[in-house]
C-alpha cells in the first residue's frame, strides 16, 4: 500500500465548532472534540527525545501564554473539563504532544477545533492544574519521533469492561484507535493523520487516536491510570517521556533534586530509576523501537541524555511531594549535614543579646533558688 495522506480538509471545517456557550456551563462538562484534529504544518518528523521543554506557547488570537500554568489547563478544562483525574492527565499528555508539535513545525497554534481549544469562557478549576502538573513535561514519542497526539470525543454510550464505541455513526467514533496489547507495526494508525509504512522517515508520528467518552470509561468503570488509558490508544509500546526545563516539575514519587535528610545532600536519581536502574525520569514507557523487531522488547538503550529530568539544587521536595519540606536535621549545630547555616560571627549582637539572656535567667534562678540564711 503506497502512502496516503488523510487529512479530510473539508470535513475538518465541516465539523468545527467555533467555541463553547458562555453561559451553558454543562456543555463544558462533555469532550468538546467534535471535529477534526489535524496537523496544520506540512506533515514533519520531529525528533524525540526533545532537547527541551516548551515553557510558552504563542496561541493565535491571544498571544504568549505560559504552557504548564496556562494554556494546558485551559486546554484540558475546554476539550474534557468533566473527566476524572486519571483521564484528565491522559488528556494533558495528548494536548502538550500537540502543543509541541504545533511549536516545533509552525511556531505556535491556532485557538480551536483545527488546533486545541483554549478559549471556551471556561476557567481551568483545581482539578485541571493538578492533570497537569502530575504530567508535567511529558509527551507521547515512538521509534524516535515526536507523537502527534490525536483525540476526538467518540461514542458516548460507552461502557466498562470494554470502553470501547458501539455507535458507529457517533460523529467522531469511526477515527478512534483501540490498540490495548498492539506493538510495533500491530498498533492501528487513525485516519486522522499521515498514515506512515514502517520504512518511512517519521514512522512513530501516528499512532492513533484517543476516544474521550473511552477514557473516562477506563477511569470510571476499570479503574485504570493514566499509562493504561494511554496504551488502550496509541498501543503498549508507546513512549511517555517527560522533557528538562524550568518549569517542569518532578513527578509523583521522583525524588530528583530532593535534599536528602541524612547527607544534606541533592538527590540525583529518580524513584523509579533506583528500583530499575533505567532512564527513570526520561521515559516511562519504549521511546526508541527498532520498527521490524519484537516492539515489546524496545526502549531506550539508556545511554541518551536528551528529555532527562534535571532538577537545580533548591527545588527539592519531600518524598511525598510537598514543595519545601526542611531536612529532619534542620536547626541542629552549624557542621551538622542538613544544619541550618545560620553561624553568626562571634562579635554578634545577636548572639550577646542571646547570651544575656540566659545570664540573667540564670541568676533569676539562682537567687530564687538560694536558701535564705
Amino acid at each position: 500500500m503506497t502512502t496516503r495522506t488523510k487529512l479530510l480538509g473539508s470535513m475538518m471545517l465541516a465539523g468545527v465548532v467555533a467555541g463553547c456557550a458562555a453561559d451553558d456551563a454543562e456543555h463544558f462538562r462533555e469532550p468538546l472534540r467534535d471535529g477534526v484534529l489535524v496537523p496544520r504544518a506540512p506533515i514533519q518528523r520531529i525528533p524525540a527525545p526533545l532537547a527541551g521543554a516548551h515553557c510558552d506557547i504563542d496561541v493565535e488570537g491571544v498571544g504568549v501564554v505560559s504552557m504548564e500554568e496556562d494554556y494546558l489547563p485551559h486546554v484540558i478544562q475546554c476539550e474534557n473539563g468533566g473527566a476524572n483525574l486519571e483521564a484528565l492527565k491522559a488528556q494533558a499528555i495528548a494536548a502538550r504532544s500537540v502543543a509541541y508539535y504545533a511549536i516545533e513545525t509552525d511556531g505556535g497554534i491556532c485557538d480551536s477545533q483545527g488546533c486545541q481549544v483554549y478559549s471556551c469562557g471556561a476557567d481551568p478549576e483545581p482539578i485541571h492544574y493538578q492533570a497537569v502538573n502530575e504530567t508535567s513535561g511529558q509527551y507521547l514519542n515512538y521509534n524516535d519521533t515526536l507523537t502527534y497526539a490525536f483525540f476526538v470525543a467518540g461514542d458516548s454510550g460507552v461502557s466498562g469492561p470494554g470502553c470501547v464505541g458501539v455507535d458507529a455513526n457517533a460523529a467522531t467514533e469511526h477515527w478512534i484507535t483501540y490498540n490495548s496489547g498492539k506493538t510495533g507495526t500491530d498498533v492501528e494508525q487513525t485516519e486522522l493523520g499521515f498514515i506512515h509504512q514502517p520504512a518511512d522517515n517519521g514512522y512513530g508520528q501516528n499512532r492513533g487516536c484517543m476516544g474521550q467518552w473511552s477514557a473516562r470509561c477506563l477511569e470510571n468503570d476499570n479503574g485504570e491510570g493514566v499509562t493504561a488509558i494511554l496504551q488502550f490508544f496509541y498501543g503498549d509500546d508507546i513512549g511517555i517521556t517527560q522533557a528538562p526545563g524550568a518549569c517542569v516539575l518532578p513527578l509523583p514519587g521522583d525524588t530528583t533534586g530532593v535534599v536528602d535528610p541524612t547527607t544534606g545532600g541533592v538527590g540525583d536519581e529518580t524513584s523509579a530509576e533506583a528500583s530499575s536502574g533505567g532512564d527513570a525520569g526520561m521515559t516511562t514507557m519504549p521511546a526508541s523501537t527498532t520498527v521490524g523487531d519484537d516492539a515489546s522488547s524496545g526502549g531506550n538503550d539508556g545511554t541518551g541524555s536528551a528529555g532527562e529530568t534535571t532538577f537545580e539544587p533548591g527545588d527539592g521536595t519531600a518524598d511525598d511531594g510537598a514543595p519545601g519540606v526542611l531536612p529532619d536535621t534542620f536547626g541542629e549545630a552549624d557542621g551538622d549535614a542538613g544544619g541550618c547555616g545560620c553561624a553568626t560571627s562571634g562579635s554578634s549582637p545577636v548572639r550577646a543579646g542571646l547570651l544575656g539572656l540566659v545570664l540573667v535567667a540564670l541568676r533569676r534562678r539562682t537567687k530564687k533558688e538560694t536558701p535564705v540564711a
